[in-house]
């Protein structure tokens, strides 16, 4: 799961047009962090909030471990 996830990452950063080393500015992490998670899934969990936040998905971030309602599916 963790290595889909870092491919997942890098397809979004080429949707983006973007290049590791850009990517790693933007972010604040070096390109070997980048390049390690998008061929390994291996990453702190500090680079990949910067990673998600540079890309786009601090959105899915901040949902990954809420608890839906068992009854209505809502949000706790």
């Amino acid at each position: 799961m963790a290595q889909q996830v870092g491919e997942n990452a890098r397809a979004l950063r080429l949707a983006q047009n973007l290049s590791r080393k850009t990517l790693a500015e933007r972010a604040g992490v070096s390109e070997s962090t980048i390049k390690r998670f998008e061929t390994t899934g291996q990453i702190t969990q500090e680079a990949l909030v910067l990673l998600a936040s540079s890309l786009g998905g601090m959105l899915l971030m901040d949902r990954l471990f809420l608890r839906e309602h068992p009854d209505t599916g809502a949000i706790e």
